[in-house]
């Protein structure tokens, strides 16, 4: 079952706006590709945090402060960080090989 009012539903809103911002700033430079991807990653925090404090605390009735919300994220956004910096190093290292296998 699909439903706006659960506290995960923000997070699918952040990946959309994620998708758009890392597509907006990708360019064939390292720096911009970090940039867009670490980019994308924080969008889909600033839209999720704050609508799953909103369900938490009006719509399931449960008291929770904005602070241990971020609390709760924080070790799911250090690991996507990771998992982004690991997969761009990853692209990275694959993107070489391919160019050497061209020539």
């Amino acid at each position: 079952e699909t439903d706006i009012f659960t506290d995960s539903f923000g997070f699918i809103l952040g990946f959309i706006l994620s998708a758009w911002i890392t597509g907006m700033l990708w360019d064939e430079t390292k720096s911009k590709k970090i940039l867009a991807i670490l980019l994308g990653v924080l969008a889909t925090y600033v839209i999720g945090i704050p609508w799953f404090w909103w369900i938490i605390n009006f719509i399931q009735e449960t008291a929770f402060s904005i602070k241990s919300i971020l609390f709760v994220m924080s070790p799911y956004f250090i690991k996507d960080v990771a998992l982004v910096m690991l997969m761009f190093g990853l692209m990275h290292i694959f993107d070489r090989y391919s160019k050497g296998a061209e020539s």
